[in-house]
């Protein structure tokens, strides 16, 4: 009896060790009310994936690629470019307001900061108005003998409603007459643009 009693207390110990119980049995499964809580302010969500910017955060287009062509103005004739649109009015008027360019024999009118961009992106073209805009009036001699404005040019302004343009150039047509200025045919981008960069 006694060595039974042992070995009884012997088996008993031995399963406390392993099991943390004095009865041998699986522990308990885990209380979920003692999970510990998410972290925040990791910027995963539910699947695993970084978590997508806030919507202000982020340029959103509008369209993309619209064909345009622009000129040559006829004598006595004004050319209008609403960039929002996109439109071009051979009847325009000087000082419309809700076009970004005038185009005339003698001269081509930025009426908004207007720049060359350096790459594709709205970002690009946002800094590049900021930084480094070109000369509000262009005369035709620029145009015709200079090439200030030459096929493969990224020319992007705020326009006159507040959203993002970019006009790229797909081809100059310049006139062998000394007085007629050139045409130009373009793709205009449109981007709406977000609050914390409306400066």
């Amino acid at each position: 009896m006694i060595a039974a009693a042992a070995a009884l207390v012997t088996a008993a110990g031995t399963a406390w060790m392993l099991t943390g119980r004095a009865d041998g049995g699986a522990t308990a499964a885990p209380d979920p009310t003692r999970s510990n809580p998410p972290a925040h302010g990791t910027g995963a969500t539910a699947g695993g994936g970084a978590k997508d910017k806030p919507d202000s955060a982020s340029y959103k287009p509008l369209f993309t690629d619209r064909p345009l062509r622009i000129g040559p103005p006829a004598m006595g004739a004004a050319i209008s470019v609403d960039l929002d649109t996109p439109e071009v009015s051979s009847r325009g008027r000087i000082g419309d307001p809700s076009a970004e360019i005038t185009y005339l024999v003698n001269l081509m009118t930025l009426r908004t900061p207007m720049a060359k961009s350096p790459g594709p992106s709205p970002e690009d073209c946002r800094q590049a108005v900021t930084s480094a805009p070109l000369p509000t009036a262009i005369p035709s001699t620029e145009l015709t003998r200079d090439g200030t404005v030459n096929e493969g040019d990224r020319l992007c302004t705020v326009t006159s409603e507040g959203n993002l343009a970019m006009l790229r150039i797909t081809g100059v047509t310049r006139s062998e007459a000394a007085f007629q200025p050139p045409a130009f045919t373009g793709e205009v981008t449109l981007w709406t643009i977000p609050a914390d960069h409306r400066r």
